[in-house]
């Protein structure tokens, strides 16, 4: 009996002991679940946006290689057909092909092939009178501005006038140069420095059968000397003048190469008007040539190579970015490399240009290459002609 009270004791004491320990432990601390993360973003690069002229600009791009050529009528030599043929090629991979001829030439092609239903060009290159007097009212011209795209051609700032270089208000003819146009060069052997200081001074006898002029009755230079005398002098004075020039024995060409080439060798010894870019040619290889500073002043323009686009070109896509790539800076080197006169854009190369090209010290400026200018042109044609064709008798 004792040992069965005492084991039930020990049971009471050892519960007892027991209830007191749990009593005392702290609770165990549940075991948190596993933390939420949070969900990972997907990283999203944002690529710039092009702007809306360059989408437009590479989707043209594509195109006009599809194409493959673009045909240009040019009036300029050998080395500019090269340079601007070369440099657009390695630029676009799209061969440049030339119709070349002089203003009246690529004229009567022109109007041929319209008349013909023919439509091959894609670019044109002319001299203003040449264009606003003959193709523009003829519809064989469409406007240039819409086709621009390139900002750097938009730009006002990048000509040197201040604004893109049309000539007329409805935006056909775009002007590629800006020579300070001298309308006398000598031969240096024949002609002694200050002998002839004027146009006006050509009328003196002693310079008889000595004097060669491109055919003022054609646009070009010599068409462009009369006119900017009828700026200077008037009209009718200016014709007289013309006429006077006639009577001294003068040769009347076409040819403007031959135009300068016969004062270089000294079959003639006077060059009136020549044509800028063949004056350049033989006074860079050093013929015995320099054009003279004359009283009436000078035409400072921005007409010259002056760039169009017909009303239906044959390759519409790579016309239009030829013309956009003629007129940027890189297309304007090669071409200012090529032709020897400096260009129409402010950032266009100087190096190697004649200084006669720029006005100097003392020398009157006169400004023209407005269509007023090219409309007097062809007002005075039609006696122009008149006196060419009596001196031919």
């Amino acid at each position: 009996m004792k040992k069965r009270r005492a084991y039930v004791v020990i049971s009471i004491v050892a519960i007892v002991v027991l209830l007191v320990v749990a009593a005392c432990t702290p609770a165990a601390t549940p075991t948190p679940p596993p933390a939420t993360r949070p969900p990972v973003q997907a990283t999203v690069t944002q690529m710039p946006t092009k702007p809306a002229w360059e989408v437009k600009w590479d989707n043209l791009v594509v195109e006009a290689k599809k194409e493959g050529e673009v045909l240009f009528y040019f009036i300029g030599g050998p080395k500019a057909r090269e340079e601007v043929a070369k440099a657009f090629k390695a630029r676009y991979g799209i061969d440049v092909n030339f119709v070349v001829g002089r203003p009246p030439e690529l004229v009567q092609k022109l109007e041929s092939e319209a008349n013909a239903g023919l439509f091959l060009a894609d670019v044109i290159n002319l001299g203003g009178g040449s264009s606003l007097t003959m193709l523009k009212p003829k519809g064989l011209l469409k406007p240039i501005e819409p086709e621009l795209i390139l900002p750097e051609v938009k730009d006002p700032k990048s000509w040197v006038i201040g604004k893109l270089p049309f000539v007329d208000a409805d935006g056909t003819v775009f002007g590629m140069l800006a020579n300070y146009e001298r309308y006398a060069a000598v031969n240096t052997d024949m002609v002694k420095e200050g002998e002839v200081t004027s146009l006006k001074g050509l009328l003196d006898p002693k310079w008889k059968n000595k004097m060669i002029m491109l055919d003022p009755s054609m646009p070009g230079a010599g068409a462009s000397v009369c006119a900017f005398l009828g700026r200077v002098w008037g009209m009718e004075k200016a014709l007289e003048w013309a006429q006077g020039v006639a009577d001294q024995g003068t040769v009347f060409t076409r040819d403007k190469r031959q135009h300068v080439e016969w004062v270089a060798k000294g079959s003639k010894a006077i060059a009136i008007a020549p044509s800028p870019d063949v004056f350049s040619d033989f006074k860079s290889v050093g013929s015995p040539i320099t054009s003279v500073k004359i009283d009436e002043g000078g035409n400072a323009q921005t007409v010259g190579g002056a760039i169009m686009l017909p009303a239906k070109p044959a390759h519409p896509n790579a016309s239009t970015v030829f013309i956009n790539w003629l007129l940027s800076k890189e297309g304007q080197a090669a071409y200012v490399k090529g032709i020897g006169v400096p260009g129409a854009r402010v950032d266009a190369p100087k190096e190697g240009i004649d200084e006669l090209f720029f006005p100097g010290p003392g020398d009157k400026i006169t400004v023209t290459g407005d269509e007023e200018f090219f409309l007097l042109q062809g007002k005075m044609r039609p006696k122009l002609t008149e006196i060419v064709a009596n001196q031919a008798k």
